[in-house]
C-alpha cells in the first residue's frame, strides 16, 4: 500500500516488479503460427498459457486459394514455430516460411500419420490425397500429437503440462465421436452429393457415401451442362441430401435443390466459417447435426 512518509518509490518498485514479471512470463510462451483456425485451436488446447499463436486465416477464406500478405510474413518471422496441415493443402506458407528468413524456425505437418484418402480428379490442391483430415475426430488426435512432440521440442521443462492438456482434450474428443454415431443412428440411406469434394473423412467416418462432387475443381463453377446433369442424376437416383459450405454459390445450390428436390444444407469447413463454429468440438456437432437434420 502506498505510504506518505515513504513517497511514491515503493510503490512504484512493486509496479515495476509485477509489470517486468508479467513480461517475463510472455517472452517465455511459445510464439506459434497456424495456417487455419483448427490447428490453432489445438495448438492452444495443448499448450495452454505456455503458448502464444496465430491463424493466417481467420475461417472464411477459401483454403485452396489464399494469397498470403507482408504481415503473415513479419508474424513468421517472429514466430518458434509454424503448423501447417500439409499434404499439398497450405503449401502457400512454405513461400512465407522462405520470405521470412526465420532460420530457427520448426515447421510441423500435422498430417503426418494420418491415413490419407486419396482424391483422384481435376482438383490440383489434392494431388497428394484429400487434406481436409480434420473433419475425423481420430484425425485430430493424429495432428495433436504432432502438435504435442513440437511443443516438448521448443520447450522440453513443459511435457508434463503439455501432456495432462494433450491427455484431457483428446479426451473430449473420444466423448465426441461416440455422439457421431448416436446422432445418425436409425438412418439407412446414407446417400449424399457433396458441391466441394472436401468431405471425404467425415463421410468415411459416419459411413456416408459420396455419389459425386458438383464442382470439380476449388474455384471453378460447374457449366450449364454439368449442373443439368447433376440435378438428373440426384433425381434419378432419389438421393435426398447436397452438402454445401459458406464459399459455395447460394443461389446455385438453392437452383439445384429446387430442380432436384434433394434438401442442401450449409456445413462448416472451418472453425469460424458459420457462427456456430466458435470452436473444434462445436463445428463437428453443427455439422453432424445439419447432416441428420437432412437426412431424417
Amino acid at each position: 500500500m502506498f505510504n506518505p512518509k515513504l513517497g511514491l518509490w515503493p510503490f512504484l518498485f512493486f509496479v515495476l516488479l509485477l509489470t517486468s514479471s508479467y513480461d517475463a512470463v510472455a517472452d517465455e510462451r511459445i510464439k506459434i503460427v497456424t495456417t487455419i483456425p483448427t490447428l490453432k485451436e489445438f495448438v492452444k488446447q495443448v499448450g495452454g498459457e505456455r503458448v502464444e499463436v496465430l491463424s493466417l486465416l481467420k475461417g472464411g477464406e477459401d483454403l485452396h486459394t489464399f494469397d498470403p500478405r507482408p504481415s503473415d510474413t513479419r508474424a513468421v518471422y517472429n514466430a518458434d514455430i509454424v503448423v501447417k496441415v500439409g499434404i499439398g493443402l497450405d503449401g502457400w506458407v512454405d513461400r512465407v516460411v522462405k520470405a521470412s528468413g526465420n532460420k530457427k524456425l520448426l515447421v510441423i505437418e500435422a498430417s503426418r500419420g494420418v491415413n490419407v484418402i486419396s482424391s483422384p480428379g481435376e482438383n490440383p490442391s489434392h494431388t497428394h490425397g484429400n487434406p481436409h483430415i480434420w473433419h475425423d475426430p481420430e484425425n485430430a488426435k493424429v495432428m495433436i500429437e504432432n502438435i504435442y512432440q513440437a511443443l516438448i521440442k521448443a520447450s522440453p521443462a513443459g511435457s508434463d503440462y503439455f501432456r495432462a492438456n494433450r491427455d484431457g482434450y483428446i479426451a473430449r474428443l473420444s466423448e465426441l465421436d461416440k455422439e457421431l454415431d448416436a446422432d445418425l443412428s436409425g438412418i439407412k440411406d446414407r446417400r449424399v452429393i457433396t458441391y466441394h469434394p472436401g468431405w471425404g473423412y467425415l463421410l468415411r467416418r459416419l459411413k456416408l457415401q459420396e455419389l459425386f462432387s458438383i464442382e470439380k475443381a476449388p474455384g471453378r463453377e460447374p457449366s450449364a451442362r454439368e449442373i443439368a446433369g447433376a440435378i438428373n442424376q440426384i433425381k434419378s437416383g432419389k438421393i435426398r441430401l447436397i452438402l454445401g459450405e459458406p464459399e459455395a454459390p447460394k443461389k446455385l445450390l438453392d437452383i439445384i435443390s429446387k430442380e432436384s428436390r434433394a434438401v442442401a444444407v450449409n456445413l462448416a469447413p472451418e472453425i469460424g466459417s458459420v457462427p456456430e463454429a466458435t470452436g473444434y468440438i462445436e463445428m463437428m456437432r453443427y455439422n453432424i447435426r445439419e447432416i441428420a437434420k437432412g437426412l431424417k
